[in-house]
């Protein structure tokens, strides 16, 4: 469905749902390598997570200098965000990098793609049978798709005015380069959003990462780690051997002093998927086709053994770190305890 509310519209349901974080990653920061690319957005603030230099999610998008807004951008709805939190083809550098055979069909036939590709989603929508639409583009995408990749490297995403237009010591310089910014996937860094729940005035004892990567199930926890180490976050270590990435195992948790514990659950395991792994890997890749009802169905079934395979462990340690904070907080109430 397409969803026209806004994020600040959910500010006043958390009673209810989980508190929301979306991520995104600043690609001008990815490609140079230096500051902060991790940009988060809540129903209350959008901005950089370890810069800690944010607006109000209403603004983000307004244009401002020195601080001051100077013009004013309606705020961007759900259905743009959850597109530029997704927006996995938008870095030219990793385009290119997929492009390797430059005789590639003609301009025309990959624009054709990009029409239907358009007239599929608008018949989905009025509820009009797409599946002309699909036929043409399965037929024709294996041929142009390096030519739809060099079309796409064209296309401005996720382009917003740049709210840091301002002198500040504490504001990296290379977000202070230019008038705009360029928001994109967040995949194309690193697939969980660590870096901005680990803020530090989030203070995070307890972290449960469900991991979705196609490939080795523990490349994610062990980047996070050692991007911490490197920033001098807080993060305990993830030593995982290339065994037990092949075959992992149901549940893990990693400890340290004074780290927050985390907690790292594959997805496709022995436990849920026996002897079977690399078939259900291959069976929910990442590029491939739009998911069958039944394969929603067996994937959703897989993800929730996760759970509730887990459920007593997770308690275990949720009951684990909830002590660790009370009695932290009675010894500082009481040094003599």
């Amino acid at each position: 469905q397409v969803d026209e509310h806004t994020l600040t519209d959910q500010r006043d349901q958390h009673n209810k749902d989980p508190f929301p974080i979306y991520t995104a990653i600043d690609k001008q920061c990815k490609q140079q390598k230096d500051a902060d690319p991790w940009f988060e957005f809540t129903p209350y603030e959008a901005g950089y997570s370890l810069t800690g230099a944010f607006v109000e999610t209403s603004n983000f998008g307004s244009k401002f200098e020195n601080g001051r807004k100077i013009k004013n951008q309606p705020e961007i709805d759900m259905l743009y965000l959850q597109a530029l939190c997704s927006s996995v083809l938008a870095d030219e550098e990793e385009i290119w990098k997929w492009i390797k055979d430059p005789n590639s069909p003609p301009i025309d036939e990959c624009h054709q793609v990009l029409l239907n590709l358009v007239n599929m989603n608008l018949a989905m929508l009025k509820d009009v049978d797409p599946s002309a639409f699909d036929k043409d583009i399965r037929a024709k995408l294996t041929d142009v798709c390096l030519s739809i990749c060099r079309c796409l490297v064209l296309w401005i995403w996720g382009r917003k005015h740049n709210f840091h237009n301002m002198t500040d010591a504490a504001v990296p310089a290379a977000l202070l380069k230019s008038e705009t910014r360029d928001y994109i996937d967040t995949a194309l860094l690193l697939n969980p959003p660590y870096f901005s729940v680990l803020r530090e005035e989030r203070d995070i004892d307890l972290i449960i990462s469900l991991d979705f990567s196609e490939d080795d199930p523990f490349m994610t926890v062990r980047e996070a780690a050692e991007t911490c180490r490197k920033l001098k976050i807080p993060f305990p270590e993830a030593n995982i051997t290339s065994e037990l990435s092949e075959k992992p195992k149901d549940f893990y948790v990693f400890k340290g002093q004074n780290t927050p514990t985390v907690i790292h659950i594959p997805l496709f395991k022995m436990v849920n998927c026996g002897d079977k792994i690399e078939a259900w890997k291959n069976k929910y890749a990442t590029f491939q086709g739009p998911y069958s009802a039944e394969m929603i169905t067996d994937l959703m079934k897989v993800a929730g053994k996760n759970i509730t395979n887990n459920r007593v462990k997770l308690l275990e340690q949720i009951r684990a770190v909830t002590k660790a904070k009370l009695i932290q907080a009675m010894a500082r109430q009481n040094p003599t305890l």
